[in-house]
């Protein structure tokens, strides 16, 4: 079994564990209603999905009605792939 020749030093443990550190969740405010929550989450106060396109529903908590919106459709993809 291998075992270390000489004590690692309190510098190197501490960059060793430099990102082990719990990181802060992002926010982002809702576009119904403002209130601040994590990515891909619904809405606490208004029940809005934030990360599906097109989702239709009706606000909670104001009633606004969200419908889907008629969008140009994206430009199809360059046939082919990569220069062989």
């Amino acid at each position: 079994m291998a075992v270390p020749k000489r004590k690692q030093t309190n510098s190197r443990t501490g960059m060793r564990r430099s990102h082990d550190a719990l990181k802060a969740k992002q926010l982002h405010a809702c576009s119904k209603c403002g209130t601040m929550i994590p990515s891909h989450v619904v809405c606490p106060n208004c029940g809005t999905e934030q990360w599906i396109r097109g989702a239709e529903g009706e606000c909670t908590s104001c009633g606004v009605v969200i419908e889907v919106s008629e969008e140009e459709e994206s430009p199809p993809a360059p046939e082919g792939g990569q220069g062989v």
